[in-house]
């Protein structure tokens, strides 16, 4: 088997960082800025049925208190727009062939809208699918949490 990578070898692996790795002071090592923790995730169930199989994903909820990095006192008190922030609970799945994709992300957060005298929208997530011309469509599902 050749190599995959600069770094890997013939098996695959990555024994130690290659030379443009620490030439750029990088890391191999997952990001510091936010990694989320295991009791923090929630699985999401997105059932479309055998019409949408093998139809592309692409989902997206508000952040969590950690990725905002706030504390949990003060991270369920804040507009939509702080609390989607820069999209990062996001990812795109495909559904199988029964049109069903599990998906993982960190817990959401509540948001509440002033316009709408201060109303707040418990978790929830939203999801888009693909067209047949590889174009996303139109229609956003959303799927409330608890």
């Amino acid at each position: 088997m050749s190599k995959i990578c600069t770094g890997c070898d013939e098996k695959g692996i990555i024994k130690k960082s290659p030379a443009w790795v620490k030439k750029l002071a990088r890391s191999d090592d997952p990001p510091a800025e936010y990694l989320p923790k295991v009791k923090d995730l929630i699985s999401v169930d997105i059932k479309m049925g055998e019409n949408f199989a093998g139809k592309y994903v692409y989902y997206f909820a508000t952040e969590s208190c950690d990725m905002l990095k706030k504390d949990k006192k003060n991270c369920y008190n804040v507009s939509p727009y702080e609390a989607y922030d820069n999209y990062e609970n996001s990812g795109v799945t495909q559904l199988d062939d029964n049109g069903f994709s599990r998906i993982i992300i960190s817990k959401p957060i509540n948001y509440y809208v002033k316009e709408e005298n201060n109303k707040t929208y418990k978790p929830h997530v939203h999801y888009r699918l693909s067209n047949k011309n590889g174009t996303w469509g139109k229609d956003i599902y959303t799927i409330q949490l608890n």
